[in-house]
């Protein structure tokens, strides 16, 4: 079955697009989700970005594994609160 004149992929075709997927959309969530984030200690936002710029693949498991326990907490705000 033709899609538009150009074969339907095959296994190595999906392999190759969902590995490219994932190399270019994890790292990129992981660098917005660093740049938008506050840590605990200055240089450590600095550290992660370029963990996962220069080893995109790995730097990016390890951020997602270690880095995100290095955050501060999100302020939460109750506005429902008689202060």
């Amino acid at each position: 079955m033709e899609l538009l004149g150009i074969g339907m992929p095959g296994g190595v075709e999906i392999f190759v697009i969902i590995f490219l997927l994932v190399g270019i959309i994890l790292p990129l969530a992981a660098i917005i989700d660093i740049a938008t984030s506050q840590f605990k200690d200055g240089t450590t936002k600095l550290i992660w970005l370029l963990v996962v710029i220069f080893a995109p693949f790995l730097g990016t498991l390890i951020y997602f594994a270690v880095g995100k326990g290095q955050k501060k907490p999100k302020r939460t705000f109750n506005l429902n609160s008689e202060d």
